[in-house]
C-alpha cells in the first residue's frame, strides 16, 4: 500500500506541473494622468512648469515631478498629462498638486510659530488679532509688527476702526463681542498701542486662493522682519507693519483658484465692499484707510503691497498706479527701481504703471474693472502714493539680475560665482544672446568648478524656536554709516547680508 501512495502523490505533482503557471503581476505599473478642464496656462507649461508630488521617497516633501508635462487644447478644453512610475519613484501613497501647496491649516500653523518666535524676543512687538471672519467662518488674521520702543507714552491704543467703517465696523474684530476675546478669558480685546512717530506698511496676500507663491513670498518677508539682521531692526524701529496673510481663506480651503465661496473675484470689490458678502475685503480696506488717515498715531500709510502670483510673465515685478502729477509718478516708479537695485530677483522692465492697466476689465470677472483692485481702490480712496501689486511667477524668472556690492561690507567667497554670472549676463545682453538662467548657471558652475561656499549664519538665540518660512536672499538695504562693519571685519550679522 505504501508504493500506491507514492504513485498517487507523484501523479498529482505531474498533473500540477503540466498546468502553465500564471505570470507574476508586477507590484506597480507606470500610470499616466490626464487632468481635464483646467484654467488655460499654456504659456506657463511651455516655460517648463511641472506639477509637484510627495511620497515616502521624498520624505513627504513636495518636489517637482521628474518627467515632462504635455499641455494641449482638446475640444475647447485645456488639459495636461504626465506620467508617474511608482516602482521607480517610491512607494505609495503619492499626492500631486499644481504647484507647491499652502493650505489654510498651513497658514494657521505658521502664524502659531510666528507668535512663538516673537514671544522669545522681547525687543520685537508682535500682536496677532482676529480682524474678521469669512463667509464660512474662517479667520482673517491681522499681524502687527514693530519694535517695543516708540509706543505712545500715555498708553493710548488703536481703535476698532469705527472711524473708517461705514456701518461702525460691526463685522470687524468679532473677538471683542465674544467672551474671552482678549488675551485672558473674560478680558476685553485690546488693540495694539499707538506709535506716534512711525508710518505704516500694509502687506496682504492670497486674495486669489490658488496663488500660493504669494504666501511663500510673504512668509519670507515676515521671517526677515523677525530676524536679528540690522536692516530688519532698522525697519522695525522706523515702521509699523500691518500684515494680512490670507485674504480669501474660504477659497483656499475649498481649493478654488481665483474666486471665493460665492464664485466672485474678491480683488474687484475694494471700491465698495459689502461687509455681509465680502467681509475680508471690507476689513482689509478698513485697515488701509485707518493707516492712511493717521489714526494709528503715525504719519500715515507709507507703503501698501498686495502679494500675488503670475502664470505667464516670468520673474517678480509689480503693477503700480498711474498718477497725474509728474513728480509723484516719478516717486511712485522710483520705489520699483530701488527694489530692482536691491535684489537680484526683481525685474523693473516687467513692471506696469499705465492707466490702461489700472482700468482694464479681465474676462471672467463679471465685467468688473481693475479699479476694484486693492492697489487702485486704496489709492483712490486715500491718496496713498505707494500702492502696488507684487507678482511672482509660479515657475521661473527671466534672468538673475546684477546686484551692486554694498559699501563697507566685506565680500563673501561665493561672490566669485556671482561675478561670473553677472559678467556673462552682460556679455550676452550686449550680443543679444540668451541670458544666463539658473539652469545655465548650474552648467557654468559645473564647468568652472565654482560654487557657493558655506556662509556662517548670523548668531541666533539657542532658546528661540525656529521659524518655518523661506529666507530672503540677496536683498540689500544700505546701512547707516554707524552700523556698517569695519573693512576686514568678520562675517557678522551685517557681513553675511549680500
Amino acid at each position: 500500500r505504501t508504493p500506491t501512495r507514492r504513485s498517487t502523490a507523484a501523479t498529482k505533482r505531474k498533473r500540477a506541473s503540466a498546468v502553465p503557471a500564471a505570470p507574476a503581476a508586477p507590484a506597480t505599473l507606470p500610470v499616466r494622468f490626464r487632468v481635464m478642464n483646467m484654467k488655460k496656462h499654456a504659456v506657463l507649461f511651455r516655460q517648463g512648469h511641472r506639477p509637484v508630488y510627495q511620497c515616502p521617497k521624498t520624505g513627504y516633501r513636495w518636489t517637482r515631478m521628474p518627467g515632462g508635462v504635455a499641455a494641449e487644447d482638446c475640444d475647447g478644453q485645456f488639459r495636461i498629462s504626465f506620467g508617474y512610475d511608482a516602482a521607480a519613484e517610491g512607494a505609495l501613497p503619492v499626492r500631486f498638486a499644481f504647484c507647491y501647496p499652502h493650505s489654510y491649516e498651513d497658514g494657521q500653523r505658521w502664524l502659531d510659530a510666528v507668535e512663538a518666535v516673537a514671544a522669545a524676543r522681547p525687543a520685537i512687538f508682535l500682536q496677532r488679532e482676529l480682524l474678521a471672519r469669512s463667509l464660512d467662518g474662517r479667520r482673517l488674521d491681522l499681524l502687527t509688527i514693530s519694535d517695543a520702543a516708540g509706543a505712545d507714552p500715555e498708553g493710548r491704543r488703536e481703535s476698532f476702526l469705527e472711524e473708517v467703517a461705514p456701518d461702525g465696523g460691526s463685522c470687524l474684530f468679532p473677538g471683542r463681542f465674544e467672551q474671552g476675546g482678549g488675551a485672558d478669558p473674560g478680558q476685553q480685546q485690546q488693540r495694539p498701542p499707538l506709535f506716534p512717530e512711525k508710518p505704516v506698511v500694509l502687506l496682504s496676500a492670497r486674495v486669489h486662493p490658488g496663488e500660493t507663491p504669494a504666501s511663500f513670498a510673504l512668509q519670507g518677508t515676515v521671517a526677515f522682519l523677525l530676524s536679528d539682521d540690522p536692516r530688519a531692526e532698522l525697519l522695525r524701529r522706523r515702521y509699523v507693519f500691518k500684515i494680512l496673510p490670507m485674504l480669501n481663506p474660504d477659497g483656499v480651503a475649498r481649493g478654488h483658484f481665483r474666486m471665493d465661496t460665492t464664485g466672485r473675484n474678491l480683488n474687484r470689490f475694494y471700491s465698495d465692499p459689502d461687509p455681509l458678502e465680502q467681509p475680508t475685503t471690507y476689513a482689509a480696506k478698513a485697515v488701509g484707510l485707518h493707516a492712511a488717515s493717521g489714526l494709528t498715531g503715525g504719519p500715515g500709510l507709507a507703503l501698501y503691497v498686495d502679494y500675488h502670483a503670475h502664470a505667464s510673465k516670468r520673474g517678480c515685478f509689480i503693477y503700480g498706479n498711474s498718477l497725474d502729477d509728474l513728480e509723484q509718478q516719478v516717486e511712485n516708479q522710483l520705489y520699483a527701481m530701488l527694489v530692482s537695485i536691491n535684489t537680484q530677483h526683481f525685474e523693473y522692465n516687467a513692471c506696469n504703471f499705465s492707466r490702461k492697466h489700472m482700468l482694464r476689465t479681465d474676462r471672467g470677472d463679471e465685467g468688473l474693472s481693475a479699479e476694484g483692485t486693492g492697489r487702485v481702490a486704496l489709492f483712490m480712496a486715500s491718496g496713498a502714493l505707494r500702492c502696488y501689486t507684487l507678482e511672482c511667477n509660479y515657475n521661473t524668472d527671466k534672468v538673475v539680475g546684477e546686484l551692486p556690492h554694498p559699501a563697507g561690507v566685506p565680500r563673501r567667497r561665493s561672490e566669485a560665482s556671482e561675478n561670473d554670472r553677472d559678467r556673462t549676463n552682460a556679455r550676452r545682453r550686449g550680443s543679444m544672446g540668451p541670458p544666463l538662467t539658473r539652469g545655465r548657471e548650474r552648467g557654468l558652475r559645473a564647468k568652472t568648478g565654482r560654487g557657493d561656499a558655506d556662509i556662517p549664519a548670523a548668531p541666533e538665540d539657542p532658546g528661540a524656536p525656529a521659524l518655518p518660512a523661506l529666507a530672503i536672499e540677496g536683498a540689500y538695504i544700505p546701512l547707516p554709516p554707524e552700523q556698517r562693519p569695519e573693512p576686514g571685519a568678520g562675517a557678522g550679522a551685517g557681513a553675511g547680508a549680500g
